[in-house]
């Protein structure tokens, strides 16, 4: 929508709000921008909400990719790639590679999705549709 500020100019800049709730990636960032004006508080439990890589058999063999995206993948799951996830605020793969961040990174209990819903689709529709979990606990102040 044109005229609206994006959530963190809206919450750290123009100071609309009382809590912004975001990616850890990107909290961690905003909390570093301000300069001790804002801090990050962490939940004791979480959802793990890990983004698939895909391999699409169809395309690598249409652009005779293969060994580039082979690399790739084997570069993303290195010790090196792992470590630059991890300074750039995203939770490794890498168990010993989070050890080494937790000071940026503390230990969450994390659960799937599956706790809670039967995917990702279902929960977008029991917590966040109309009339969804978040609709019928959530009452904004009128204005």
């Amino acid at each position: 929508m044109p005229g609206r500020l994006p959530p963190w100019t809206a919450f750290a800049v123009e100071r609309i709000g009382d809590v912004h709730l975001a990616w850890e990636n990107e909290a961690l960032r905003e909390v570093a921008e301000p300069k001790g004006d804002l801090e990050t508080v962490y939940p004791p439990v979480s959802i793990l909400a890990e983004p698939a890589v895909a391999w699409v058999d169809a395309n690598v063999a249409h652009n005779g990719n293969a060994k580039l995206a082979h690399a790739y993948l084997d570069l993303l799951f290195s010790d090196a790639a792992q470590e630059t996830i991890a300074r750039n605020g995203y939770r490794p793969f890498n168990a010993d590679i989070l050890k080494k961040h937790a000071g940026r990174l503390p230990q969450i209990k994390l659960f799937g999705i599956s706790s809670i819903a039967r995917d990702w689709e279902d929960a977008q529709q029991r917590f966040f549709a109309e009339n969804g979990i978040i609709e019928t606990v959530y009452k904004p102040k009128p204005r």
